[in-house]
């Protein structure tokens, strides 16, 4: 088993691990404890949840399939007659309060000539994992024992897919996207733990999660710049694997147990610079090109820290039960978004309380969880349309064992319901930021007369006069768990 580990890792370590959003979202959604991985996690994600658990689960192989649904909805208000903006924007110049001209400040693009229809993500679909891992003992009494766990999308092993969130975003999609979820829940994760148990009632663990940094430099040639879609493009990519921490703690007594365990900040970065060189071109002193940087950040997470207990209730044999809570505090005041930068008007951070119980009959057992996650995001009034919303989560799971000889098989369902509560925004014009006039007063640049187009207020911001967010997250998991 110990070899098992050391192949695995090898494996994997190559691979890019995108985030841990799929299992902030879901908990361990192959395993019985659903939701109340952080408390009772019985398998492998307890590498990940809580790997002071880890002295507590008896050595195994664990593999396990994941299906996940969305379907999100957002919907746009009307945009009121009037703030569509003309093509005589590419004519224009600003008029400054005195009189004179000046460059306009944002160049949006004529309304009717985006690339895109004003729309917002078609939050519907399925994704599929495949799940893994091992615990292994080391040492007399469990005094030591590690866990691996990794889950591997079935299709699109990796996607990144950043956009912007206010009237940047006319230039892409010219949509809304659900921040928090869509490409975050895509992507591998791969996990690391350990736990020491000085005490028989004690353990310690600590865990570390792959996350990289990746740096793109890409040079392109164009020989002719009245012809370029003719170009002669190289890209470079560096990619650096780096392990992110997280610690748990267990008090393990014979009717009561208590948690705690603490995820360190995680993300993801992406930055470059592409490098455009044109023929017989004169570039700024110094330069030998034209260079345009760039920088993102995916699946930001922040710090998490939980808090919970379970009490046991009736004898070990026979028909018994459990009830168990949690709480799970995130920093999300400290968010940075895909483009790196921090949000306008400050996220909050939050509490996320959730409970859980079952009942153990034989060598079967069902639980049930009940969350509730309050959204970090502020109204979106302004000029930002960070789309979130609060989530009332439900989870089921089922296990029945199998002991043969010295050794036990387990089989464990969990299915699950996350609902993310309507929630509806209208800009204002008193917002701390608000949606700004894209085409101030202006003058034609050839005619230096007023546009009077230009008059009033125009704006291509997709969230603009305001929007509505409501869905429903499923997920369905098996695992079968081989235990001596």
């Amino acid at each position: 088993m110990q070899r098992s580990i050391a192949v695995l890792c090898v494996l994997v370590v190559p691979t890019l691990a995108r985030s841990s959003s799929l299992l902030e979202t879901l908990g361990a959604s192959t395993e019985l404890s659903g939701q109340m991985a952080r408390v009772e996690a019985g398998g492998v994600a307890a590498a990940y949840f809580n790997p002071a658990l880890l002295s507590f689960i008896q050595p195994q192989y664990q593999a396990g399939f994941l299906v996940m649904g969305e379907n999100l909805s957002v919907r746009l208000a009307d945009r009121p007659a009037g703030i569509d903006i003309p093509a005589s924007i590419t004519r224009a110049r600003a008029l400054n309060p005195d009189g004179t001209t000046r460059r306009l400040d944002v160049r949006p693009l004529p309304t009717a000539q985006l690339r895109a229809a004003r729309g917002s993500h078609d939050g519907s679909g399925a994704l599929s994992f495949i799940e893994f891992g091992t615990v292994v003992p080391i040492g007399a009494e469990r005094m030591f024992s590690l866990g691996f766990y990794a889950v591997i999308p079935a299709g699109e092993f990796q996607g990144q897919r950043p956009f912007y969130v206010d009237e940047r975003e006319q230039y892409f999609s010219n949509s809304l996207h659900f921040e928090l979820l869509e490409d975050r829940l895509s992507g591998a994760v791969f996990v690391l733990g350990g736990s020491f148990r000085p005490l028989s009632w004690l353990s310690f663990g600590a865990g570390a999660l792959m996350a990289n940094s990746t740096r793109a430099m890409t040079e392109i040639f164009i020989p002719d710049a009245g012809n370029q879609e003719d170009a002669r493009t190289l890209s470079k990519v560096s990619v650096k694997t780096r392990l992110v921490p997280h610690l748990g703690l267990v008090v393990d007594r014979p009717t009561w147990r208590l948690v705690a365990s603490a995820h360190f900040p995680l993300q993801n970065e992406v930055d470059g610079q592409g490098e455009l060189q044109f023929w017989n071109y004169d570039y700024p002193e110094g330069q030998t090109a034209l260079y345009q940087p760039f920088s993102f950040v995916h699946g930001f997470l922040p710090w998490r820290v939980s808090l919970g207990g379970r009490y046991l209730i009736g004898p070990p044999e026979g028909l018994s039960g459990w009830v168990s809570g949690s709480v799970l505090w995130s920093q999300w005041s400290r968010y940075q978004d895909r483009m790196g930068g921090r949000p306008l008007d400050r996220w909050s951070d939050t509490f996320a309380p959730t409970l859980g119980g079952g009942l153990r009959a034989g060598d079967h057992e069902i639980s049930l969880q009940a969350g509730y996650a309050s959204s970090p995001v502020p109204d979106q009034t302004g000029r930002t349309n960070y789309v979130d919303n609060d989530r009332i989560h439900l989870g089921a799971g089922y296990q029945w064992r199998l002991d043969f000889g010295k050794s036990r098989m387990a089989l464990a369902v969990h299915v699950s319901a996350t609902h993310l509560l309507h929630r509806s925004v209208q800009k204002s014009p008193g917002a701390s930021h608000p949606v700004f006039d894209e085409f101030p007063d202006s003058v034609d640049i050839a005619t230096n007369q007023f546009i009077a187009e230009s008059a009033g207020f125009q704006s291509n911001n997709p969230g603009y006069p305001g929007f509505a967010s409501d869905g429903w997250l499923f997920s369905a998991g098996v695992s079968v768990r081989y235990c001596r």
